[in-house]
C-alpha cells in the first residue's frame, strides 16, 4: 500500500541506499548529475521495491515531524499578522 508522503520518503532513501556506492565514488557534480539522472542499465525495480519495503518508519513519529514543520512554517505567517 502507498501512503503518501511517507512513500515518497521512504523511495528517496531506498534510491540513496541503492545508489550509495555510487555516491560514494562520485564528486558533488557527479551525485546531482546521477539524482537528477539515475542510470536505467543497473537499476533493478524489483530490488529497488525490495529496499522501499525494507524501511521501517514510525508513521506516528513521521506525521508528528510533518506537523512540526508545517506549523514553524505558519509561526512567521500567523506572526505577521499578529503585528
Amino acid at each position: 500500500m502507498l501512503e503518501g508522503e511517507l512513500y515518497a520518503f521512504k523511495a528517496g532513501i531506498a534510491f540513496i541506499e541503492y545508489f550509495h556506492l555510487e555516491f560514494k565514488m562520485s564528486t558533488f557534480d557527479d551525485a546531482i548529475h546521477l539524482l537528477r539522472n539515475p542510470p536505467q542499465d543497473i537499476f533493478c525495480s524489483d530490488l529497488y521495491f525490495d529496499i522501499i519495503e525494507d524501511i521501517k518508519i514510525p508513521v506516528k513519529e513521521f506525521n508528528d515531524l510533518l506537523n512540526q514543520q508545517n506549523i514553524a512554517k505558519l509561526a512567521p505567517q500567523i506572526l505577521q499578522q499578529l503585528l
